[in-house]
Formats: C-alpha cells, structure tokens, sequence
C-alpha cells in the first residue's frame, strides 16, 4: 500500500501498489501501444525499508468536547465572577447558575397537585366491610382451654434412653452448657441453689437471686479452703492462687519434671 499521508494520492501508480488499482486495464493498454505510462511519478518511489524513510504520520481527533462548555453550564459574562467573590459573598446570594434540589420545580408541583386531589377523593370512598369468611368464624367460641394445673410451659424436656423423663435437678449442667442453653457460671450457680446437697441448697441466699456462684465461694462453703486446689490452677504450692509453670515447660528445659501420673490402667491393658 502507499506510504503518502492522504489515501488516493498513489491512485493509478502501479510501482506503488502490491495490487493493481484504478482504471489499469486502460492504462496498461495504452502502455503497450505508446509506451508511455501517463501517472507515472516524478520522483521514484520510496524504498519501504529505508531508515531515512519517514512513516506516515497519524492525525489524531482534535479535542473539540474538551473546549466545549456544556449548555447547562454555561453563566453569561455578566454573572462571572472570581473565586474571591465567590469565598467571601453573602451565602444567601448566590450568583449565577445553581440546583435548588429542595425547592419543586412546574413539573413536581402538578405532580404533588395530582397526588394530593387523589388522595383527598380516596377519603370519600366508603370502608370495606371485611370479609364474610371472617366474620362467621367460631373457633373462638369452640376453644376449650386445657387443664395447665402443675406443669411448666415452655420447659425443655429432657429423657433418658429408655424413656424416662429427667427432671430438672438431674438434668447435666454440662450438656447444657454445650448445648447453648446459658452460660457454664449461670448452670453452676442453678445447681447449685436448686439440687440436694448444693452448696446453696441450706444456705440463706435464696433461689431467684442474682449473687454469683464462685468456685471459691463452693470451696469455702465446703470447708476445703484454703487448703484445696481451684480449678483451672496448677497445683505448684499451698497457695492456690500461686502461678506455675510445670505444665507449659517445654520438655527440653532441663527444669522440666515428669509430673506424677499413674500409668498402671493404662498399661494393664498392654500387657
């Protein structure tokens, strides 16, 4: 194809075509006749592959939506108006173009027109009467209310694997701490007040009340402390609230001790 920048400027010259264009045929006849070629150019073509060749050249779209302001726009020279002017101007004037959004324009004021004479005629229309399906209904006059004498509503029941119902007082704490029924502290401190033999069965706090149940306080009331061991502490000295750790030494450490454990259960079975 040519290399000019303007397409058709290589039109009916063959040395620059891969491909005959134009009227050719005419023109290649009167070649052969005459020997003269009528467009052929006045200087040769040039070498495709020469560096010194210069490609053509591109012409990009001008910007013309760039220098174009917008008809929404655009203010008259009489409202321009500096930035100064604008920082410093009274926030009630407002010069120029701007949107009042909160304000209804023509065609939102017909519209709210509109809507309010629908509304006001709507208020003249008679109530419905509901319907007579609902009206005849006498499932209220045909309820007959079960006796509830002694039983608790809404308890959840619980039975054993041949069937027998549970009672409340013997119901695992810790199936229902697992279960997700309440907290591990609230099970406790409800056993606690409610089951025989708890450590607040005999005492003077009652049932319903709110005071937490510590595994201190048990101990206490157990007579165990403060000689006993809690639980969830480790078993380093006489003081239970001591820290230790025996249990969390790697066993690398020269200081690690191999704690006293009987092994005769599980070794009995090995043998």
């Amino acid at each position: 194809m040519s290399r000019d920048e303007e397409p058709f400027t290589g039109f009916n010259k063959r040395e620059l075509h891969g491909t005959l264009v134009g009227n050719w045929v005419e023109e290649r006849q009167l070649e052969s006749d005459t020997g003269v070629f009528r467009y052929k150019s006045w200087v040769p073509a040039p070498d495709e592959y020469d560096p010194a060749t210069s490609g053509p050249v591109k012409r990009e779209p001008t910007a013309t939506y760039e220098r174009v302001v917008k008809h929404s726009s655009a203010l008259p020279p009489g409202q321009w108006m500096t930035a100064a002017q604008s920082h410093f101007n009274d926030p009630d004037a407002r010069p120029g173009y701007f949107d009042a959004r909160s304000a209804l324009g023509a065609r939102d004021r017909a519209l709210m027109a509109q809507l309010e004479k629908e509304a006001a005629k709507a208020a003249t229309y008679p109530a419905e009467t509901p319907a007579e399906t609902v009206k005849s209904s006498a499932y209220r006059a045909e309820f007959v209310e079960h006796d509830l004498t002694g039983t608790r509503v809404g308890r959840r029941v619980m039975y054993s694997q041949d069937g027998t119902e549970i009672a409340d007082e013997d119901v695992d704490v810790t199936w229902r701490h697992e279960a997700g029924l309440a907290t591990k502290g609230e099970l406790e401190t409800w056993a606690a007040r409610t089951r025989k033999g708890g450590a607040f069965a005999d005492a003077s706090v009652p049932a319903d009340s709110d005071r937490a149940y510590t595994i201190y306080e048990q101990q206490n009331r157990l007579g165990n402390y403060p000689s006993a061991t809690f639980k969830g502490t480790t078993s380093g000295g006489t003081n239970p609230f001591a820290l230790s750790n025996r249990w969390s030494k790697q066993t690398v450490e020269s200081g690690k001790t191999e704690e006293a454990c009987d092994y005769s259960a599980t070794m009995r079975g090995i043998r």
